[in-house]
């Protein structure tokens, strides 16, 4: 009789595990349409379940953040960080430390952070994460270090390619912040972020032309060497390649060869890849004691790879491939049409990302 009642008592609880299991896969799956309302309500009813269950609190908090109520994402990360062991944390403690910096609390994120690192020091989303944290206190030169560290750990880290362009754009480095908005748009090229930040690097190209069309004006920002000397000369590159491009575009139209908007932003990125090479080739490395010192992921990752790219005839495939989210009917038609061409660059860009 004994056994019996074990038996069932086990049965009992296997079928427990098994709702709450299916309770916390259907919240997932209503979060991940959208629905956080519907997915915290049903997180709820597991948690009536299993009220010590850390996955739950944190699930609840995450969709509460979702749906910018921060103040309960907060309250929903404590509790999990009050139930989960030593390897479960990692998740919410970026949870808390998000809701920290979007309650305005950003010094407190990046103190939490920084103390959640001595827990987890080479994890790429604590990293990025803390990095945010201080890109919205102004301190960017700390925030360019830790992603590019966090970019050591991941290089196929979307996000911290794209806060590393932004970084850059603040800081007026106009060929760093192009580095990161290409690899960034490689990398995730039809989402809602892929289509916000084309714009951002048409601009970055091309943003520099003001012309009068009485009396042609052309005004040219020109970079200060003393600034950023090893730089100056590539990011002189923007200053002048919008106006050369309408010179080569005017000369194209009266010889009846008019090149195209997607065209010519294939040209002219293969023009950028190959000024960048060259560069690196004439570039002295700083000496150093110690070789990672000297290590530039500047000149020791984005630009090997762009170079390679350009001298493996990818330029057009990764062009028409970045600009998918860019709702152009001559993009959507050369990548329907060129599969071929697109799956030889996916390969190549595979084996040396």
């Amino acid at each position: 009789m004994k056994k019996l009642i074990l038996l069932l008592c086990l049965y009992a609880g296997a079928l427990q595990a098994q709702s709450v299991d299916s309770l916390i896969s259907a919240g997932i799956k209503l979060h991940d349409a959208g629905d956080y309302e519907a997915a915290i309500d049903t997180y709820k009813k597991a948690l009536a379940m299993d009220s010590k269950s850390f996955l739950i609190y944190y699930e609840i908090g995450f969709s509460y953040s979702a749906l910018n109520n921060h103040q309960e994402a907060l309250k929903y990360a404590e509790l999990s960080l009050s139930f989960a062991t030593q390897q479960s944390r990692l998740h919410p403690l970026i949870l808390k430390g998000s809701a920290l910096d979007d309650l305005g609390r950003t010094a407190e994120s990046v103190a939490f952070y920084k103390e959640s690192l001595k827990e987890f020091p080479t994890h790429y989303l604590l990293l990025f994460n803390y990095a945010i944290s201080l890109s919205r206190l102004g301190n960017y030169t700390e925030a360019e270090q830790i992603l590019i560290q966090a970019l050591s750990h991941n290089f196929n880290h979307p996000g911290s390619h794209l806060q590393l362009a932004k970084i850059n754009l603040e800081k007026n480095h106009k060929s760093k912040a192009a580095l990161g908005l290409y690899f960034f748009l490689m990398l995730e090229n039809t989402s809602a972020r892929a289509e916000e930040n084309i714009p951002v690097l048409i601009n970055l190209l091309y943003g520099n032309k003001k012309t009068s069309d009485d009396n042609k004006t052309i005004f040219l920002t020109v970079p200060d060497p003393k600034t950023d000397p090893e730089w100056a000369s590539a990011d002189l590159f923007f200053s002048i390649l919008g106006i050369a491009s309408g010179q080569i575009d005017q000369a194209l139209r009266d010889k009846g060869a008019a090149q195209s908007e997607q065209q010519r932003f294939v040209a002219d990125t293969e023009k950028f890849f190959k000024t960048l090479g060259e560069l690196r080739d004439k570039r002295k490395k700083p000496k150093k004691k110690k070789a990672e010192q000297a290590f530039s992921i500047w000149w020791d990752n984005y630009v090997p790879f762009f170079s390679e790219l350009v001298k493996q005839n990818h330029t057009e495939a990764f062009c028409y491939h970045i600009m998918a989210a860019a709702n152009s009917t001559e993009v959507n038609e050369w990548l329907m049409n060129k599969e071929e061409k697109l799956s030889y660059f996916y390969l190549w860009a595979n084996s040396n990302r």
